[in-house]
């Protein structure tokens, strides 16, 4: 296939992913008393990921930008998979009830927690 021939994903392919993942997960766990399957199990989880990836895979790779660190995000960058971007699109990172603290905030392509400030 030539790199003439290739398409940019869409928010349509987006929503094709998601029903997949429906579809996947609805074979992966049956009404019980059938036994999860694991084999559609691990390609519901798979297309997730895909899906999850799609969606940030745009706002990746480039600096925080004046709207975000105006929101005090900064540039991160996970020291596991290489991902960098705006801290706006890690996972998690929430406080923790009363207590002032916050929670690990993980990549959103490895799920990692070892992010840091490029």
């Amino acid at each position: 296939m030539s790199l003439s021939n290739l398409k940019m994903i869409t928010e349509d392919d987006i929503s094709r992913a998601m029903a997949l993942s429906k579809y996947l997960g609805d074979r992966a766990y049956p009404t019980p008393p059938l036994p999860v399957d694991r084999t559609f199990e691990a390609w519901h989880e798979l297309v997730i990921r895909m899906a999850d990836n799609l969606q940030i895979a745009a706002q990746s790779y480039r600096k925080a930008g004046k709207d975000d660190l105006s929101l005090n995000y900064y540039t991160a960058s996970c020291q596991v998979c290489g991902w960098w971007g705006s801290s706006r699109l890690l996972i998690g990172g929430g406080q923790i009830a009363d207590t002032g603290d916050y929670g690990d905030a993980y990549c959103p392509v490895c799920r990692n927690s070892d992010t840091g400030e490029k």
